[in-house]
This record gives C-alpha cells, sequence and structure tokens, in this order.
C-alpha cells in the first residue's frame, strides 16, 4: 500500500478499535467503563481498553475496519469488492451490520446477478434505510484513487453493495471531497459545503458512463436531489454542534449523523478550541489536545465504533498522528490466515501540517 493509504488504513482500524469499547451503551453505561478501564490503569478512551460486548481485545477492530481491508485487498474493482464482502460474510464475522448481512446474503443467493445486485434490492424493500454501513469502511478510497473523480465513482460502486439510498452515498462523497482536498491542503471550514454540493450532480453526471452509476441515476431519480438537499440543510459548523445533546438511542447509526459526528471530531483534533462536555463526563476528558480529541467521540457510545472509524480516516488524511496509546496495536485474524499487525510510531501531533492551512476561512 501507498504510505497515505497505510495511515487511513491505521487510522480507521484505531478508531474502530477505540469506539468499539462503548458501542451500543447509553452515557451512564460508558461512563461506567470509563471508570472501570480507569480503576484497572487503562487511560480510555485515550488508550485501547477491547470490547465485552464483542469479545475484543484492546486494539482489536470491527466489521468496520474488516470491511474496509476487504475493499484494499479487492482493489478498484467493484464485482471483487463485492465477491469479497461475500467471502468475509461468510466467514464468520462477530459484528455485521443488518443492512450489510442483508445485501449480501441476497448478493451470495445470485452470484450471477450485478455486484449491486443485494443493495440494490434491499433498497426496494426497504427504500427509506439510510444506515451508515457504506460510510464507516469508505475512507480507503481516496487513499485508493488518483483523482477525486475515481474516487467519486469507487465510492457509488462499493456503496451500492450494501447501501443503494441516495443518502449514504452522498454521505460517502462528502467523505471523499473532505479527504481529498485535505490530503491537497485546499480544504476550508467556510465553503467546503458549497464548493461540494453546488457541482455534485454534474460530477456525478460526469462518472454516469458507467452503466452502473448511470442505472443508479435513473433508478434513484428525485431522490438524489432530496438526499442532497436533506444534507445541505442539515449542517452545522462543528463549533456549533454538540453530539452529547443529540438522541443517539434514536438513529445514531444514520449515516447523516455518522458523519456529523466525524466532523465534529476532525475539527476539535486539528483546531485547539475549547469543548464543554456533559456534567456527567469528568471535565480532565475534554482537556485532551490534538489526535487525542478522538476519544470524546467514543465517549458518546452508540455506534461509537463507527463515528471512531470514520473520523479516523479523515484524521489521518489531514495528516494527523495518533498517540503510541491508541496506536500500540490493533490485530485481528482474517480469514483466518492473516494477522494483520498495525502500528504506529509515538507521536502527537500533526506531520508538516499547521492549524493555519485548517482556517475557516
Amino acid at each position: 500500500m501507498n504510505p497515505r493509504l497505510t495511515d487511513i488504513v491505521k487510522g480507521i482500524a484505531i478508531g474502530d478499535a477505540l469506539g468499539s469499547t462503548g458501542e451500543f451503551m447509553g452515557r451512564q453505561e460508558v461512563i461506567r467503563v470509563y471508570s472501570e478501564a480507569r480503576a484497572s490503569g487503562i487511560n480510555w478512551p485515550f488508550a485501547q481498553y477491547g470490547s465485552r460486548i464483542h469479545g475484543l481485545k484492546p486494539g482489536q477492530w470491527t466489521d468496520d475496519t474488516d470491511m474496509a481491508i476487504c475493499m484494499v485487498k479487492a482493489g478498484i474493482d467493484p464485482e471483487k469488492i463485492a465477491a469479497s464482502f461475500v467471502d468475509w460474510m461468510l466467514s464468520g464475522p462477530k459484528d455485521i451490520g443488518i443492512t450489510i448481512r442483508k445485501a449480501l446474503e441476497i448478493k451470495r443467493l445470485h452470484p450471477e446477478g450485478p455486484y449491486w445486485f443485494g443493495g440494490y434490492q434491499v433498497y426496494r424493500m426497504h427504500p427509506h434505510f439510510e444506515a451508515n454501513g457504506s460510510l464507516m469502511r469508505n475512507g480507503v478510497v481516496a487513499g485508493m484513487v488518483d483523482s477525486l473523480e475515481d474516487a467519486y465513482r469507487l465510492s457509488l460502486q462499493h456503496g451500492m453493495i450494501t447501501h443503494y439510498h441516495p443518502m449514504p452515498q452522498i454521505c460517502c462523497l462528502a467523505q471523499d471531497y473532505v479527504m481529498w482536498s485535505l490530503m491537497h491542503d485546499s480544504f476550508s471550514w467556510d465553503s467546503w459545503l458549497h464548493d461540494f454540493s453546488s457541482t455534485l450532480y454534474e460530477d456525478i453526471r460526469d462518472i454516469s458512463y458507467d452503466p452502473a452509476v448511470k442505472k443508479w441515476m435513473d433508478v434513484c431519480g428525485s431522490d438524489i436531489d432530496k438526499s442532497l438537499r436533506r444534507f445541505v440543510e442539515s449542517w452545522q459548523h462543528p463549533a456549533a454542534f454538540d453530539p452529547f445533546r443529540q438522541d443517539l438511542s434514536n438513529g445514531g447509526g444514520h449515516c447523516l449523523m455518522s458523519f456529523r459526528i466525524a466532523m465534529w471530531g476532525l475539527y476539535y483534533a486539528i483546531h485547539d478550541d475549547t469543548f464543554k462536555g456533559p456534567q456527567e463526563i469528568p471535565e480532565c476528558v475534554f482537556d485532551a489536545e490534538g489526535s487525542d480529541r478522538i476519544g470524546w467521540i467514543a465517549m458518546l457510545g452508540h455506534d461509537s465504533d463507527t463515528y471512531c472509524a470514520i473520523a479516523g480516516a479523515m484524521m489521518a488524511a489531514a495528516g494527523l498522528r495518533f498517540s503510541e496509546e491508541l496506536a500500540r496495536y490493533a490485530n485481528k485474524t482474517i480469514k483466518g490466515d492473516t494477522l494483520l499487525c498495525i502500528h504506529l510510531p509515538a507521536a502527537h501531533s500533526r506531520t508538516g501540517a499547521s492549524a493555519d492551512k485548517f482556517s475557516d476561512g
């Protein structure tokens, strides 16, 4: 893998493993686990602690990273990506989302169908499903391609394997735009949303020479425009957004909420702004700086592994490095024959990046 892609995979794995500790938990449960970790000498959420729910050791990840690695191994051929996803499902992972399992089961039962057949059928059966299962793995796309156009095409292709609905697709494309801009020093908090959304429909049309993309546009039709409007209207600058005040017990796995939370974490990781968290969480948690602030996302609970995985990818695109406590290991056996050991050097600062280049201007 190229160095930037390697960093992105590490970011996903580190965030995924960190967030798995509080996955499916409400705030009081998260605080209880925080206290247990500290009592045992583990500095969670700024060090890996593992997951009792999934039976994971510290540093082991969940389906978010599994599927991202499937994509990296398969390359940019969506048929191979879909086949890799099905093989992974059949390997018996501990954690797999409902929408993903439904789509991949359909694809498994119809191997002669196109790679997007499962996602398409789930969309027809459940046209309002807007889960975050494609977004959770999408971060690797920006490191796998040579242009933003190629990123958009690959995101649409892998997204429709499991999540055909326009909203998850738009969230993936937005992550592509943010990460590509960060990687090329052209990101602006003030203008990114306008720059992304004002040309998106034409950008998609430019890749509609791909028959699967063309069919997706025809099938989804006006839902694409409606989803894009909702995406734009829902946006709040991260400095004005407080995820701890959101009802994550109802729709915490929604792709749009997941994207907003990840962008909030990215903002505070690359800015020195202070944040006042809820009273129930010890104030010292919010004294963290830089990439350690991914721990704030882990404290949200609910779908925190995915929130952290999405944010971890974007922090890596921004050139952030993770502390040794977070990055010491992230090990898991893939299909019983490949042990991936991910390690980052001890560091806590941006690599060659100043806060100025991420200014709001």
